[in-house]
């Protein structure tokens, strides 16, 4: 029974290291019992926890307190007999009856704990389950909260973001829509320049065909014009001088004037089918030539019409611009005058006063020094008994000032004549070297008009420059 009881202790001391037992042995005292109230309350604060071997632990003790009792009766028996040894030795069989006794109380009472651990184990998961879910429905509450207590602001951004999302969408489309079209526009335009090329390359391979069958035949009639040339030189010196010349003219005639054939004439001389013996000129022929000697004269009588009314522009023009700078000059001469009139009133006065206390005699000798001067300074002697005639410095004046008009008139007469000279000069050289004169030479009157307006032009600036010259 010893060794027994030594197995249940070491089991016992076990139990209590796993229940957390720090040294104090769950209320044991060295060399006592348990303490029965404490171990209850200990056991009782285990199987709250939810400890599964809380029952192992409570029946392990009970068991240690057992070994105790059955270990130590020989030190109760001394301690006993110590004391008192008038005690009778019948005392241990009551013990031990009632220790059996107690034993099988306590093993009823350790399975009934065991039941209610086993229970409260049952308890324990189920609540632990609906803490678990108590949790997580909290967290979803919490999360729900959170959500609804976002700002209006983030709130009324996210409609701004869905909002722009909607409309970005529905501009991608338009643009994805429109690149479609485009593409599809392209590919018609691409397919209509296609035909296009392909046409434009047929007809220029068609025209280069033509080009190369036309040049061929300008080939062969240059060769033939050449056999002609030649052939004409070869008549040309078979004849006298006096007929080369006529010839010579009329070949310049006929090339001058190789486009003037009306639709008319050739329509004649294709039409014409007289049959004439001996070489003589059909009358159809004779017609022709007729018609064309009156042609050349109208245009002789034309052109000469031309010459004479560029002519008349030529001279209105320089009329009117001699009249134009005279009547410049007349006003700046006016003006000129008045200012000096207007001088010679404040200082009239004050001359007067000067020749009077002067006398006569030295005004007549100045006048007559002024006189001679001027005199001295004219060329022609008519100029110089004019200006020595006149007493008064204003008659000398104006005296002075139409002599200036009348040589600016000569000088404009003067230069008109040697333009219209010039011109003609210009027009001889132009017909000695063409002996026909072109028609082309007098195709715009307005360009020699517009020479006729530069030189005048170009006149009055030299005489603003130069008034007096």
């Amino acid at each position: 029974p010893q060794s027994g009881g030594k197995k249940k202790m070491e089991e016992a001391e076990e139990d209590d290291m796993t229940c957390g037992d720090l040294g104090n042995g769950l209320g044991r005292r060295p060399g006592g019992l348990y303490e029965g109230e404490k171990l209850q309350n200990y056991c009782s604060f285990r199987s709250r926890k939810g400890s599964g071997k809380v029952g192992n632990s409570l029946l392990s003790a009970k068991r240690v307190e057992e070994n105790d009792a059955a270990a130590f009766p020989h030190t109760k028996r001394n301690s006993s007999h110590n004391g008192s040894s008038e005690k009778p030795v019948t005392s241990l069989t009551q013990q031990n009856s009632s220790g059996k006794e107690s034993n099988e109380e306590l093993q009823q009472q350790l399975w009934e704990a065991l039941e209610e651990v086993e229970n409260l184990k049952v308890e324990l998961e189920a609540s632990q389950r609906q803490l678990e879910g108590k949790d997580e429905a909290l967290r979803i509450l919490q999360s729900m909260a959170v959500f609804n207590k976002a700002t209006s602001h983030t709130k009324a951004m996210l409609q701004k973001t869905e909002e722009e999302k909607r409309t970005l969408e529905k501009e991608i489309n338009i643009l994805q829509w429109e690149i479609e079209f485009d593409q599809d526009r392209f590919k018609n335009i691409e397919d209509t320049w296609t035909e296009k090329y392909d046409r434009i390359y047929c007809e220029n391979a068609a025209l280069k065909e033509a080009l190369k069958l036309r040049t061929e035949e300008v080939k062969t009639l240059q060769a033939e014009n050449a056999i002609l040339n030649q052939q004409c030189l070869e008549f040309l010196a078979m004849l006298d001088v006096k007929q080369q010349k006529v010839v010579q003219e009329n070949m310049s005639l006929n090339k001058s004037d190789i486009t003037d054939f009306t639709g008319l004439e050739l329509a004649v001389l294709g039409a014409c089918t007289c049959n004439t013996s001996g070489g003589q000129p059909c009358p159809c022929a004779k017609m022709a030539a007729v018609t064309r000697k009156q042609l050349l004269h109208l245009k002789q009588e034309m052109e000469n019409m031309k010459k004479s009314k560029d002519e008349a522009y030529i001279m209105a023009d320089a009329f009117r611009i001699a009249f134009e700078q005279q009547l410049m000059q007349r006003k700046d001469q006016a003006l000129r005058l008045a200012e000096v009139i207007k001088i010679k009133k404040e200082t009239k006065f004050i001359n007067w006063r000067r020749l009077k206390n002067d006398g006569h005699v030295k005004l007549q000798g100045n006048k007559n020094s002024l006189g001679q001067k001027l005199s001295g300074l004219l060329s022609s002697d008519v100029d110089c008994r004019k200006v020595e005639e006149l007493d008064n410095p204003h008659e000398i004046l104006k005296m002075l000032i139409d002599l200036v008009n009348d040589k600016e008139e000569a000088l404009a007469h003067q230069r008109k004549v040697s333009y219209m000279l010039a011109r003609a000069m210009e027009m001889k050289e132009d017909n000695g070297i063409s002996s026909v004169p072109s028609a082309k030479t007098f195709e715009n009157p307005e360009k020699m008009l517009r020479k006729s307006h530069s030189w005048p032009s170009e006149t009055t600036c030299y005489e603003e420059t130069n008034p007096h010259g």
